[in-house]
């Protein structure tokens, strides 16, 4: 309140130490998280070799030795790159080891590339697969960067298991490399900043937060998502559970245009978020083979809920992914109807989804002990990867192929996964499939309904000329559709939210008396002054404080406070100027006893009143009367 701009806050801020706990891993072994866990039940012939990795092209003068003071720091950093994996007492648990010049010289490996472009990249690949193999999560390590040397064509492979890291991480671990690169560059020490959370710490708390109340009140809502149906349908009947060797992808992109509406306006008409649509979408696109108007699917989360205070995982590398079930369910023949139920379903979704694996896996609940696959299609929305600063990175991914992440030999998790992401302004929808289970021309159809409905969805929502809410964008109030429908259909809301103990006993007071709770100021201004210019001044006021926009309503029995999105000002003008002053002010004293009578109800649309009073040409008196359930 004292110091309400930037500049004035610099002059009085002081230094904290961080609060962040668990920094510093734990020594000893410790559970895995329900991801880790999900990983090792359904993937017995794939344990070592399930990874994620990136090739990229190298500038030149990032050389061997650069190369090993980052890749070293990044060690040190990140405990989760240390970890290896061992079955004690009958259950795998993750091991953490402490960082040695040993561990890194089995971290890091040099291949000299051929001077032939041709067999430069049959060797890249065929080294890449080697190394994609050659992880073993029992021994470790689980995180290799290879260092394809050659002038001008150097590669860095840069490969860590699953186990180790997730689609977040990556996003740390490449702006680790890039400032420590950077700051190798500029003849400067290496310094990545303070370390967050540890993974051990974060598997701790798992353990202990599956063991709360919060999460297992959870259990009930996990239950109904699993009790609904799956999508059932598939060509063809495979004799036993789908390899990943047998996966195959249909591909569908936006335009530009497209997408840019799906990022930005096109969520107005019913206050969505880019995923409500994308879910439309699927919805939409798969009902006509789900043989239902509702079927389960399950989604992907990122899994870094806020479960504790002081526990930052914003700088924290390891595989923090959730997967939940979630049923979507609509009206396929009404678009709006669909995208509102959609995205009221998803608002529902309890602590980010991370409650449904804490329960499964770690709190054991024996209702939820139902095969994973039974949801059969996984969703993933990875959002933008293109929201890059004006300064390009000096890394960038390299053309050839990096050798396959994950083994032949793993089953497939899903008979269906669609993954979308923004990359180059334009969305890139995956539909992976098995064709032991759909042929090319069925999984073609699938993934072109869904992009065709997606596109159908942005473009209904164009059309929509005001925002239609759903009971989620107003989450103190407990109202229904029917309800908010009918408000929405005269008013143009901002928010709703209950009204306080006090503001019900003043509204209580005012059914006997009106005046009760009014309260009135009357100044006089000195000086020139211009309605308009008063007008518009005032109007500023209103549209920046949402209390002057704001109302009592009763709903369902409970009052809440009603705030229009606008509200127009009004003056009432009243020229006392050829009376003298003794009319004037017998005049004023009775414009101000008809006012506090008038008082409110507080269903009012604005709970004061403007009434300005012109005395002479260069003074005025301003009477403001107003309830005190809006102002103090």
């Amino acid at each position: 309140f004292e110091h309400q701009t930037i500049a004035e806050l610099s002059k009085v801020a002081v230094s904290m130490s961080s609060q962040t706990v668990g920094v510093e891993a734990l020594g000893e072994s410790f559970e895995l998280a329900p991801i880790q866990q999900w990983f090792v039940l359904t993937q017995p012939k794939a344990l070592h070799h399930y990874n994620q990795s990136l090739l990229l092209e190298l500038p030149v003068g990032l050389g061997v030795e650069l190369l090993s003071k980052i890749t070293q720091a990044l060690l040190q950093r990140h405990d989760a790159l240390r970890l290896r994996f061992a079955v004690q007492g009958g259950s795998w648990r993750a091991v953490p080891s402490a960082y040695d010049a040993a561990l890194l010289d089995k971290c890091l490996v040099v291949e000299p590339l051929p001077a032939s472009a041709q067999e430069r990249e049959l060797f890249i690949t065929s080294r890449c697969n080697h190394y994609q193999e050659s992880l073993n999560i029992e021994t470790g390590p689980l995180f290799k960067v290879v260092f394809f040397k050659g002038e001008p064509h150097a590669r860095v492979l840069i490969l860590a298991h699953h186990l180790v890291v997730d689609g977040v991480s990556w996003r740390l671990l490449l702006d680790d490399f890039e400032r420590a690169r950077r700051q190798m560059t500029a003849g400067q020490t290496i310094a990545l900043g303070t370390k967050g959370t540890s993974y051990a710490y974060w598997s701790e708390l798992l353990v202990r937060t599956s063991k709360s109340e919060r999460i297992n009140g959870e259990l009930d809502y996990w239950r109904s998502q699993l009790a609904a149906g799956g999508f059932g349908m598939r060509e063809f009947e495979p004799t036993s559970t789908p390899m990943v060797s047998s996966s195959r992808q249909a591909l569908f992109e936006l335009s530009v245009e497209e997408t840019k509406a799906l990022l930005t306006h096109a969520n107005k008409a019913y206050a969505t978020r880019a995923q409500d649509i994308l879910l439309s979408g699927v919805y939409l696109g798969l009902v006509p083979w789900a043989g239902s108007d509702a079927f389960a699917i399950e989604m992907e989360g990122h899994g870094r809920e806020s479960l504790e205070a002081n526990v930052d995982l914003s700088e924290t590398i390891g595989w923090f992914t959730c997967m939940y079930p979630h049923v979507l369910r609509g009206r396929p023949a009404d678009l709006g109807a669909t995208l509102r139920a959609i995205k009221e379903d998803l608002r529902k979704i309890p602590s980010g989804g991370i409650g449904f694996g804490l329960l499964k896996y770690l709190a054991k609940a024996a209702d939820l002990q139902l095969p994973q696959q039974q949801s059969h299609i996984l969703f993933n929305y990875l959002g933008q990867f293109d929201q890059s600063g004006t300064e390009r990175p000096a890394v960038a991914l390299a053309a050839e192929n990096g050798g396959a992440e994950i083994s032949p030999q793993a089953l497939r998790s899903h008979r269906l996964i669609i993954t979308a992401s923004v990359m180059g302004g334009r969305l890139r929808l995956t539909f992976d499939y098995s064709v032991d289970e759909f042929s090319s021309e069925m999984a073609e159809a699938m993934a072109e309904a869904i992009g065709a409905n997606i596109s159908t969805l942005i473009a209904h929502c164009a059309q929509q000329s005001k925002t239609l809410f759903t009971p989620s964008d107003f989450p103190l109030a407990s109202i229904g559709q029917e309800t908010l429908d009918r408000l929405q259909a005269n008013i143009d809301i901002d928010d709703i939210y209950p009204s306080t103990q006090a503001q019900r006993s003043m509204l209580a007071a005012n059914e006997l008396d009106r005046s009760a709770y009014v309260a009135q100021t009357c100044p006089l201004l000195r000086g020139e002054l211009d309605p308009g210019v008063l007008g518009r001044s005032w109007q500023a006021v209103v549209d920046k404080y949402a209390v002057l926009r704001t109302q009592f309503v009763e709903l369902d029995s409970i009052q809440y406070q009603l705030v229009r999105k606008c509200t127009n000002v009004r003056i009432e003008l009243v020229d006392l100027s050829s009376c003298d002053p003794q009319e004037q002010q017998a005049r004023i004293q009775n414009l101000r006893k008809l006012d506090m009578t008038l008082g409110f109800s507080g269903h009012e649309e604005a709970l004061y009143r403007l009434t300005l009073i012109r005395l002479s040409g260069n003074q005025n008196r301003l009477l403001f009367t107003s309830h005190h359930g809006i102002l103090d």
